[in-house]
């Protein structure tokens, strides 16, 4: 049975005034920490 993937694409925007050494996309390591990885594949339910 074949399976579907969708992908989701994040636009990774500059942060303005970060402070040096900062992380600008703490929200990838908390996705990541949640399971949801660079690339998620979900079973979809049969139609």
């Amino acid at each position: 049975m074949p399976i579907m993937v969708a992908e989701i694409r994040v636009p990774l925007l500059p942060t303005l005034d970060l402070l040096d050494g900062s992380y600008s996309f703490p929200w990838i390591e908390e996705a990541e920490e949640f399971g949801l990885g660079p690339r998620v594949t979900l079973p979809l339910p049969a139609v």
